[in-house]
């Protein structure tokens, strides 16, 4: 009797399983058969087939967008491998493209707790232990004791791209000392010794959103920047192509009580004839207002990725913008 049981069971799941297979082959059929128009149009009824047919037909009038193949993420290096199609690194001269190829470049949100931007220091001495109070633009930001002696306050987290520092020292007989700075942060730039790149190489893709596989040309490119001090951070950036080579420098600089001034220039090499490109920029942003500005100019002759053969570059390029917050929740922009 449990043999007969056993086998029983077994012939019902195997018949369960057989229906089931019987029922997507079916299925399947009447997918194939209405895209080559040997069936109906599949009703409500039929969800499966309904939702395959709805599917093919979306992938084959929609142009493919992006294609991935692989993405590696190297969290010791803080870096990312990836394979297929992606955007292109740039200067502050230069332009992103979209390609399809290689590109390895540095990714820090590998490594969330790593902050490869400058954050203000403040140093004092205490006489007798004591408590100090840190505010960032009048608000206090940090409230911890210190021992009798010289201190020093890394990292202290602000809200603004430029702004003023209070440190209050009180000690135990509520006797204070206040010290005051300035400060001044930007994604422009690296601590010292902090690196950031982005090297790529493949062919460049075109009639984005209207084709799927349109490619033409090669190319290579890298950009490289670097720390060097608080105040000063450098990048260069090289690209090749078929018959043109281009290259440049910049520096990004910040001054304190002003802001960040950037600046580089560019050349390009094609055949018998080179061209050249120059920029600079100033930024300043607080906490309720901000101004930034920035105007290149090239020569017709300048050539880099992206362009056209018969695409000729703006000789003059300026762009500026203002802005200014209106209480917490509201801000206006002109530019």
């Amino acid at each position: 009797m449990l043999f007969r049981s056993v086998e029983l069971q077994l012939g019902s799941r195997r018949q369960v399983l057989q229906q089931r297979e019987d029922v997507a082959g079916v299925e399947l059929a009447r997918v194939v058969g209405h895209l080559r128009g040997e069936v109906r149009e599949p009703d409500d009824g039929d969800t499966l087939a309904h939702g395959l047919v709805a599917g093919l037909r979306q992938l084959a009038v929609t142009p493919r967008l992006g294609g991935e193949i692989g993405v590696s993420d190297f969290a010791g290096h803080m870096t990312t491998l990836t394979v297929g199609d992606t955007t292109s690194g740039n200067a502050a001269w230069s332009r992103p493209v979209f390609f399809a190829g290689v590109r390895y470049a540095r990714n820090f949100e590998t490594q969330p707790g790593f902050i490869p931007s400058i954050l203000p220091t403040m140093s004092g001495q205490a006489a007798v232990q004591s408590t100090i109070d840190v505010y960032v633009d009048n608000v206090r930001q940090l409230s911890l004791p210190v021992d009798r002696g010289p201190f020093t306050i890394r990292n202290i987290p602000v809200i603004s791209s430029q702004g003023d520092l209070r440190m209050v020292v009180t000690d135990m007989l509520g006797r204070q000392q206040v010290i005051t700075d300035s400060y001044i942060r930007s994604t422009q730039m690296l601590r010292p010794g902090v690196q950031e790149f982005s090297y790529e190489a493949g062919t460049f893709r075109t009639d984005y959103g209207r084709k799927s596989f349109a490619y033409r040309s090669i190319f290579a490119a890298g950009t490289h920047r670097i720390g060097v001090t608080n105040n000063l951070t450098l990048e260069a950036h090289q690209e090749f192509q078929p018959g043109v080579a281009t290259t440049g420098l910049g520096a990004v600089v910040s001054i304190r009580q002003l802001g960040i001034l950037s600046g580089g220039i560019a050349g390009s090499f094609q055949r018998n004839q080179s061209g050249r490109s120059f920029y600079a920029g100033f930024s300043r942003s607080q906490r309720a207002w901000g101004i930034s500005t920035r105007i290149q100019r090239s020569t017709q002759a300048f050539r880099q990725i992206g362009y056209l053969s018969s695409q000729k570059p703006a000789s003059l390029l300026w762009q500026s913008n203002v802005s200014r917050a209106l209480g917490n929740h509201l801000s206006i922009s002109l530019g």
